[in-house]
């Protein structure tokens, strides 16, 4: 008699403590405990009409933001804040309207905020809605000066280049950079994945440059596959047939 009232007993526990590791998976299943979210994220419009945008997101629940001004990186407008998540873990409300965008509130996704108008509202699906997507950075690559040294080995010396050597400046806002390639400025965007790296919207001067084997390989070499590997003191960037070496300049 005992053992037949103890079956059914060991089936409603077993119920029991299944429907209550079903209910906090459902409460931990969200973007806010389950996505690894803190990071800076960029925003790029796709037709150009609006600045680029960079939202950086702590796990402290404040965030920096900084929006670009056009040609003038001295009338960028920064800002700083406090962000909190809905009940759900899924959405994010800042406590200011991200410029240009008219709006303060963003769905959390994998490596993706998703931003939310007034005619988005809640959407669900997500489906054709504007991003802000999240960038790799590595703190031995940027705000540094890098003087190219060398291309497959070969040696750059003065009498190769013009009046301006050839380098690479990566910046962190907004995932710039700059350089010389010892005849044309250049600038332009990049992006990092892993151990690659990748230029993009690349804008040179054009002057006229005398032959060099610098001004006729480095930028090109940009434009091509990459990986590359950065210590505190050297940068290596190279494809599957060209090499370009740069050591670390430190300005006074």
């Amino acid at each position: 008699m005992k053992s037949s009232i103890l079956i059914p007993m060991l089936v409603l526990s077993a119920i029991m403590f299944s429907c209550g590791t079903k209910k906090n998976a459902a409460v931990s299943d969200n973007s806010q405990t389950a996505v690894d979210w803190n990071g800076i994220y960029l925003y790029s419009d796709k037709n150009y009409q609006l600045p680029d945008i960079q939202l950086t997101l702590n796990t402290d629940g404040t965030y920096k933001l900084v929006a670009a001004a056009t040609g003038d990186a001295s009338k960028n407008t920064y800002m700083k804040g406090t962000f909190e998540w809905d009940q759900q873990g899924r959405i994010i409300h800042l406590d200011n309207q991200i410029p240009h965008l008219n709006t303060n509130r963003l769905v959390v996704g994998e490596n993706t905020l998703f931003i939310l108008t007034s005619e988005s509202a809640d959407n669900r699906s997500l489906t054709g809605l504007e991003q802000f997507h999240k960038v790799q950075t590595d703190s031995n690559l940027v705000e540094k000066y890098w003087k190219l040294v060398s291309i497959n080995d070969r040696i750059v010396t003065k009498d190769d280049f013009m009046s301006r050597e050839p380098h690479l400046i990566f910046k962190s806002e907004f995932s710039r950079i700059n350089g010389n390639d010892g005849c044309n400025g250049f600038g332009g965007m990049y992006q990092l994945n892993g151990t690659t790296i990748s230029f993009d919207k690349l804008i040179s001067t054009m002057m006229a440059c005398p032959d060099s084997f610098v001004f006729e390989q480095f930028t090109k070499i940009l434009q091509g596959d990459l990986t590359y590997q950065a210590t505190e003191e050297t940068l290596v960037i190279q494809s599957k047939k060209d090499v370009l070496k740069f050591e670390v300049v430190y300005l006074r």
